[in-house]
């Protein structure tokens, strides 16, 4: 095959190679030549276009030797080397190693290697296992690869710049699962689901360390709870809390410890839930009465409904046991009060059962009404006797007057 080399230059010396007739350390050739055959140069020799001097001037050298191996290198900038990489005093801009690897502004140490900028349309990488590529195109920076996913083996940062999805939902991800989402047709985020339906939808716990102002509804899924305070002790949590159920819903306002309750401000004090579970309204002192509510002040309902155990109405069954008066009469001179009737130190240190002192004044208005139905009988009884003696009189008067009259007439008749 025909091998065939061209150059077309002003000047081209080849130094030490060709010997004429006459020894020269160089052979000037002006013009255009054909070579039609392989020139051969001995080690540590080289062609040369350009200038003469080796180490100034506009050159371009085509060498090789043992020791810095083949170079085409342009003094003073630009070389090119293949083979061992050593310094000799030039600036190498491209070196290929003898290993296959190219540097760029540097010696390399990957198959490529570059020391400075790289500029083109597009970059791609390509495997037996897929491809990645990177390039500029109208209006943003495109990344694609058909691999399933990117990935990043150090914290991706974002100065001055948006993170977003160019069309469709933008998904985080964690270990190849969706943890958060933002709709692209409302801006709904949802934590824990694919699917938010308001602006901030999660599905799971959410702990917040400082405030949590919301300009809104607020929607807590059934038998779930909203949490204030600390995060696993109940005595120093608050939690609201709805519980669906027949027919309709429970809601719960719980707190493990006592939950005060205020008024406009932290001076209106209206009453706290003990950890007892009593109410206490208008009590902020820790007492415990061991009521279900307590109040300090005056109550007052249209209509007061209470459950009792027993009512009074046993005092007109037939086994009563009716104190006497005179049993009465005794207990009020030794007690000062009357029988099963809480006495007045008691009442001011304990207070009363408004359904059990109900049910003892009952008891004690028919136990009167006894009395009365039993002194109404004494009267009657008196009245009947009273009038069996009216008429015993009466008749002992008609026996008195008959009596009169007969002793009139023998005073008549004596005459």
């Amino acid at each position: 095959m025909k091998k065939t080399i061209s150059f077309v230059f002003i000047l081209f010396v080849i130094t030490n190679v060709i010997h004429a007739q006459t020894p020269s350390p160089y052979i000037e050739l002006c013009g255009k030549y054909q070579f039609n055959e392989d020139i051969y140069l001995p080690v540590y020799k080289a062609i040369r276009l350009g200038s003469t001097d080796e180490y100034t001037g506009s050159r371009i050298k085509f060498s090789v030797d043992p020791t810095h191996g083949g170079v085409f290198d342009y003094f003073p900038k630009l070389a090119i080397r293949a083979g061992k990489a050593s310094g000799d005093g030039f600036t190498y801009v491209m070196t290929l190693k003898e290993n296959g690897n190219v540097g760029v502004g540097i010696d390399p140490t990957e198959k490529l290697d570059v020391n400075g900028t790289v500029k083109g349309t597009k970059l791609r990488s390509q495997n037996s296992t897929g491809y990645a590529e990177m390039n500029a195109v109208a209006g943003y920076f495109n990344f694609s690869t058909d691999r399933p996913y990117f990935y990043f083996n150090k914290p991706v940062r974002v100065t001055g710049g948006n993170i977003g999805s160019n069309s469709g939902n933008l998904n985080l991800q964690t270990a190849g699962s969706t943890k958060m989402t933002i709709l692209s047709a409302n801006g709904n985020v949802g934590i824990g689901t694919s699917a938010p339906t308001y602006k901030l939808h999660m599905n799971g716990d959410a702990k917040v360390n400082n405030n949590l102002r919301v300009a809104g509804h607020q929607y807590i899924p059934n038998s779930r709870s909203l949490i204030f305070g600390h995060e696993t002790d109940k005595k120093k949590q608050l939690s609201l809390r709805f519980v669906e159920g027949t027919p309709t819903g429970d809601s719960y306002l719980q707190y493990g410890g006592n939950l005060y309750i205020y008024s406009g401000a932290v001076s209106n004090y209206v009453g706290r839930i003990g950890e007892d579970g009593n109410f206490y309204i208008g009590w902020k002192e820790e007492i415990e009465t061991k009521r279900n509510l307590t109040v300090s002040g005056t109550v007052k309902a249209s209509k007061l409904e209470t459950k009792v155990d027993v009512w009074s109405d046993f005092v007109f069954s037939d086994n009563y046991d009716l104190p006497s008066i005179g049993e009465v009469k005794s207990h009020i001179k030794e007690h000062k009060h009357l029988p099963g009737i809480p006495s007045e130190k008691e009442v001011l240190e304990n207070g009363i059962d408004v359904a059990d002192m109900q049910a003892k004044l009952l008891q004690k208005i028919e136990e009167l009404t006894l009395y009365t139905i039993q002194q109404q009988e004494i009267i009657d009884n008196h009245q009947e006797t009273i009038s069996e003696q009216k008429n015993i009189i009466l008749e002992q008067q008609k026996m008195f007057d008959s009596i009169h009259q007969e002793i009139s007439q023998l005073k008549d008749q004596l005459k």
